[in-house]
């Protein structure tokens, strides 16, 4: 998985921003600092809850056994590098692990501002991110005017998992365009992970109960790039290992299933 030059200094960017969102609002000044258990943020008092940020540090190296960050900041960059591609992390995953523990848990007006900006709203952005946002820009998530930035369509299935931007009326038509792509570009053999749920509208067949975590870890380990790759992020017999977690790709997922339900409308 190749990313370009301004893409995989996105990519670091945001893990680091997104381990000090980890954090307390007084952030400290090394990521060593960073421990996902008993870290207290928006009134949550342990991040550990969150699998997607969880596994994606560990599958990295940057997190120990128990949760801490192993490295200072230049650690985490350094062991990151300049391919983080190799990790077959999409920035998707990357974008909606920075949000939800930046903009989603770490509660003041600016943040706020940012979340909640709808695609014609501007917003501005603390200092510290900064370059994590010129990085978005030039990678098109985010367009800038003067010191203001706006969310772009790219950022829609992020702003749609988030809640901010309404899935299935106007504003969420970018996402929508982007699962109708997913599901025409879908090979048949990861079909079979996308069975109806238990509100289907085919009652008497009945799905395992994991056919929601199988679509999920379908999304997580074979889509990125903006198409599917049969050669997942991780190998089938490490399978039962992957927590259920990415929150994007979980919507991903649910929305998914809900094109095969009939539910979903251009």
């Amino acid at each position: 998985m190749q990313f370009s030059s301004n893409e995989a200094e996105l990519f670091n960017e945001l893990i680091v921003q997104t381990l000090y969102g980890c954090t307390s609002v007084r952030m400290p000044d090394r990521v060593t600092d960073v421990n996902l258990r008993n870290s207290y943020v928006g009134g949550i008092a342990d991040m550990s809850d969150f699998i997607e940020i969880r596994w994606m540090m560990r599958r990295m190296g940057i997190m120990s056994s128990d949760l801490t960050c192993k490295y200072s900041e230049k650690g985490v960059r350094d062991t990151l590098g300049a391919n983080p591609g190799r990790f077959n992390i999409d920035l998707l995953w990357v974008m909606g692990a920075f949000c939800v523990s930046n903009l989603h848990f770490q509660k003041n007006d600016v943040l706020d501002s940012i979340r909640k900006a709808k695609p014609t709203d501007s917003f501005t952005v603390p200092p510290r991110l900064t370059n994590a946002f010129q990085l978005m820009e030039a990678c098109g998530f985010v367009a800038s005017t003067g010191s203001s930035y706006r969310w772009t369509e790219k950022a829609s299935p992020i702003m749609c998992s988030l809640g901010t931007w309404p899935f299935f009326l106007e504003e969420g038509q970018a996402a929508r365009t982007y699962i109708l792509h997913m599901l025409e570009t879908m090979p048949e053999q990861f079909r079979a992970f996308f069975k109806p749920s238990k509100d289907s509208w085919w009652p008497e067949v009945e799905v395992g109960e994991n056919a929601v975590e199988k679509a999920v870890w379908c999304v997580s380990n074979h889509w990125y790039r903006e198409a599917w790759h049969l050669e997942g992020a991780i190998e089938e017999t490490n399978r039962k290992h992957l927590s259920y977690g990415f929150s994007i790709a979980t919507d991903l997922a649910d929305w998914l299933n809900a094109v095969f339900r009939g539910e979903l409308t251009n």
